[in-house]
């Protein structure tokens, strides 16, 4: 008797595969002032005249013992009220500087602080069974630009997932594992408190430089000295400064049951996870950041005595590169056993024996700082430390340079434990 041939079950098989993007544009925020309810430049010159005129300005000297310096962390138009009470500004040269003041608004440069946000994610999935077999793999791929303008991360992700069925079923694997990279980069933090008539850029796009821990004439002498420019401007330092973070994960899973007898179960957890994140830090020589740093440890040359007239810097000028790495890993084995059985309709033994053991570690590498960095290369430069062990800055503070080679300390941390029920 002849028939056409059967084909296993076991062999048959099918494959299907699964294919998605997502794709979202997100405008910036709105910052403008009406939005978020912001007194105008002209307002805000108001409110600083009315208390220069009543004499409650607390940024204002004593003029009965003479010309003080001025102090620091003012605003421009505190600047402008301070020399004009001092005398440095007659009323009609303070009055155009303020009317200027008055029309200015920083609202449209403060949009190039942000942008548009753009996410992107796409994924690819494969999967195959058979009787006893069933595998599934999937890859994701992905990116989110951020609204902060240096602010941006890449994901990329690999899963699989197995499992296998033998011995009529009484003996079931499964293995999983994922993969998953993620890299992040962001931008100097910003954070403006400033008036609405403080301008970012000028009208030929050049940097507009404010000052926070020093005054413009303190600059000015530093700078004449040999010291760098010691104002800031929070776009220059977004665009040139950023952080990042590169971390990979690997987490894996395998689970064995085998059903023994009809009463007795073995089941079986092995666990796997690392984890690894590489992070920088890096500061440009034309950030606000570097050059304070590098003033700080500029050693002043006094004439006399007296006057700085020259620096020794002692931290080479270029970038600033700092490199640091954290990892942790575990690894987790459960076994036991399991008897279950029914005598007659009305009682029943259960009885369970397992155990497991773990080990962790969570490890943090010294961080290294690099001075004099150079991107091209991937070289840097050495620390002037001296004959001596400290200096005096241009702002009368002792440095010790050797301080800078001194690297972050590393950790170790280990979990082992053994546990039996």
């Amino acid at each position: 008797m002849y028939g056409e041939p059967n084909t296993p079950r076991s062999m048959a098989a099918s494959t299907s595969a699964f294919r998605r993007s997502l794709i979202i544009a997100l405008p910036a925020p709105d910052i403008s002032a009406e939005k978020l309810r912001l007194a105008s430049s002209a307002d805000v010159l108001d409110y600083y005249k009315e208390a220069y005129d009543k004499g409650i300005a607390d940024y204002l000297p004593d003029l009965r013992f003479g010309e003080s310096d001025m102090p620091p962390l003012l605003s421009p138009a505190e600047m402008y009220l301070y020399d004009l009470y001092v005398g440095r500004l007659t009323q009609t040269a303070f009055r155009q500087k303020w009317d200027s003041l008055a029309q200015i608004s920083n609202r449209s440069q403060m949009k190039l602080l942000q942008r548009d946000e753009f996410i992107q994610n796409h994924s690819l999935s494969v999967t195959m069974g058979m009787r006893n077999y069933d595998f599934m793999v999937s890859g994701l791929w992905g990116t989110d630009r951020n609204h902060g303008i240096s602010d941006k991360t890449r994901k990329l992700g690999l899963n699989m997932k197995h499992n296998l069925s033998l011995l009529k079923n009484k003996l079931k694997i499964s293995l999983m594992a994922n993969f998953d990279n993620s890299r992040k980069t962001s931008g100097a933090p910003v954070n403006i408190d400033w008036d609405p008539y403080q301008l970012l850029l000028d009208q030929q796009g050049n940097y507009v430089y404010n000052y926070k821990d020093i005054t413009p004439d303190v600059n000015e002498r530093m700078m004449k000295a040999g010291y760098l420019n010691s104002a800031y401007n929070p776009l220059e330092d977004t665009r040139v400064n950023n952080s990042t973070s590169n971390l990979n994960n690997i987490n894996s899973n395998l689970n064995i049951n085998w059903q023994l007898a009809k009463w007795l179960n073995w089941s079986t957890s092995i666990t796997y996870q690392r984890s690894k994140d590489n992070t920088t830090d890096y500061t440009a020589a034309a950030s606000s950041q570097g050059r304070t740093l590098i003033n700080q440890y500029g050693e002043r040359v006094r004439h006399n005595y007296k006057d700085v007239v020259d620096v020794i810097f002692h931290i080479p000028k270029g970038d600033i590169l700092k490199k640091g790495q954290r990892s942790t890993k575990m690894f987790n084995v459960r076994t036991g056993l399991n008897f279950n059985h029914t005598f007659g309709t009305a009682h029943n033994l259960s009885v369970s024996v397992d155990g497991g053991a773990t080990d962790g570690e969570n490890t943090s590498l010294p961080t290294y700082t690099f001075y004099g960095y150079d991107p091209a290369t991937g070289r840097s430069l050495p620390v002037l430390t001296g004959s001596t062990s400290s200096f005096w800055n241009y702002g009368g503070s002792s440095m010790n340079p050797a301080q800078l080679l001194v690297p972050t300390l590393a950790t170790n941390n280990y979990n082992r434990n053994i546990t039996m029920n």
